[in-house]
């Protein structure tokens, strides 16, 4: 092989060199570009899920969202009774008071007790709980008479009656009062009689006689002549006295214009002892009596002293409607008494030390 052949050859080998560098710079260049192709594909595919990833957690979200919403309104819901609940229980307690307390009183009550007003503009209702009715031939003492065997009186008026005229014999020194009830309980039927044969001015219902509480009296001296019974020369006692037992006059001298019958000096009415105290020391008729307690409510009440007690008396206006509770005393003997008219009287009692 001659130097020209040698040349030759090794341009040859070279050339065969230069490809193989350029095939490999080639693979290198496609290697990178597959690798980009990849990279690029491997976003693009990343994006979608991760937009599915967002949409599956949004759509998750979205009932949770709204059950939360729900909840939140249910629970405003059922907070709202506990909301007023708690109104109800910040209000400042009703402090309780340290001298009353409150009983309730039904409407028809009104109709009921001792003091209840008959007249001609207050008609008596007949309630079965209001008296309890006795033959005076078969309850008074030796110191009076009934003036025949069907008279009849509430019992806690015979009562009081037969404690007056028993101190009327002793205080007097006398053994008989020749003193008789002449007329007392009616009926309605009873009045109507009396009412239509002219006997009684007051219709039937209006008699004050209805209520068991009110009598006439009559006097028989030993010559058995019936007089006028009037509170003067051997009965003056009853003037002073009787009061002390809780009589009044019902239809007493100049009184007529309010109690719509001429006066009579022999008609008594039981009302109570501080009632027919103090209607005497204030000269008021019965009808006067109950319409003046309308303006002493507890705040007002009338504060009386007779005899070893202090009284205290007070007007509750009756509810429209239902009941009524009526304002009565922890630690005194008290009386709730209807007025026949739209209220309750209450009175009681306390010692002479208070």
């Amino acid at each position: 092989m001659n130097k020209g052949d040698k040349r030759r050859n090794r341009r040859k080998f070279r050339v065969r060199y230069d490809r193989i560098a350029a095939g490999v710079l080639l693979l290198a260049i496609v290697a990178v570009v597959v690798s980009s192709c990849v990279k690029g594909l491997t976003k693009g595919s990343d994006k979608p899920e991760k937009e599915k990833k967002q949409s599956t957690a949004s759509d998750t979200a979205e009932p949770e969202t709204s059950t939360s919403a729900a909840d939140a309104q249910d629970t405003t819901d059922a907070a709202e009774p506990q909301e007023t609940t708690e109104a109800v229980t910040t209000e400042p307690e009703k402090e309780e008071d340290p001298f009353y307390n409150t009983e309730k009183h039904e409407h028809d009550d009104i109709y009921t007790g001792n003091l209840v007003l008959v007249n001609a503009q207050n008609e008596y209702h007949f309630p079965e709980n209001d008296t309890v009715l006795g033959l005076l031939s078969e309850n008074i003492n030796e110191y009076y008479h009934s003036s025949d065997n069907v008279k009849k009186l509430d019992m806690e008026v015979i009562e009081h009656l037969n404690s007056m005229m028993e101190a009327y014999a002793l205080e007097e020194e006398i053994s008989d009062s020749y003193l008789y009830v002449s007329d007392c309980f009616r009926t309605y039927a009873d009045q109507e009689d009396k009412h239509s044969s002219g006997n009684s001015i007051f219709a039937p219902g209006h008699s004050d006689y209805h209520t068991g509480r009110t009598f006439d009296l009559v006097s028989m001296g030993e010559d058995s002549v019936i007089k006028a019974f009037a509170p003067v020369d051997e009965y003056a006692w009853f003037y002073d006295n009787a009061e002390r037992f809780g009589f009044v006059t019902r239809f007493p001298e100049e009184k007529s214009e309010f109690t719509g019958e001429v006066a009579r000096a022999n008609t008594y009415r039981y009302v109570g002892v501080p009632h027919a105290a103090y209607m005497n020391a204030n000269n008021l008729c019965m009808d006067e009596y109950i319409d003046m307690l309308k303006e002493h409510t507890k705040e007002k009440a009338i504060k009386f002293r007779t005899g070893d007690y202090n009284y205290t008396i007070y007007y509750v206006p009756a509810e429209a409607e239902g009941a009524t509770e009526v304002p009565v005393p922890k630690n005194a003997s008290y009386k709730v008494s209807g007025n026949n008219v739209d209220g309750f009287i209450v009175t009681y009692a306390t010692g002479s030390e208070e």
